[in-house]
C-alpha cells in the first residue's frame, strides 16, 4: 500500500511545484521541502511501534485515512496562481 502511494506522490510532487512555484525554481523549493519529508521514514518505525504495542495496524490505517480525508480537500481547493502573459494587451 505504502508503495502504491508513493508511486503516485512523487511524479504529482514535481508536476505540482513546477505549477505552483515555477519551473525556475522547483529545486530550491524541493530543498526547502526536503528536512519535512525526511521525516516520512519514521512511518515505517512507528507503525511498527504501535503494531507492538496494540497487536493490529488499524490505529495505523485509521491515522493514514484521516490524515488522507483532511489532506485531500486542502489540497482540492489549491488554486493555480494567475499567469503573466506580457504578449497580451493590457484590457
Amino acid at each position: 500500500i505504502m508503495g502504491i502511494g508513493t508511486g503516485a506522490y512523487l511524479p504529482l510532487k514535481g508536476a505540482m511545484l513546477a505549477t505552483y512555484f515555477g519551473p525556475q525554481v522547483v529545486g530550491r523549493v524541493m530543498g526547502l521541502m526536503a528536512p519535512f519529508v525526511t521525516l516520512f521514514a519514521v512511518g515505517p518505525l512507528l507503525a511498527s511501534a504501535v503494531r507492538d504495542h496494540t497487536s493490529s495496524y488499524a490505529p495505523v490505517f485509521v491515522a493514514a485515512a484521516v490524515f488522507a480525508i483532511v489532506t485531500i480537500p486542502v489540497i482540492m481547493f489549491l488554486r493555480l496562481p494567475k499567469a503573466d502573459n506580457p504578449a497580451a494587451p493590457p484590457a
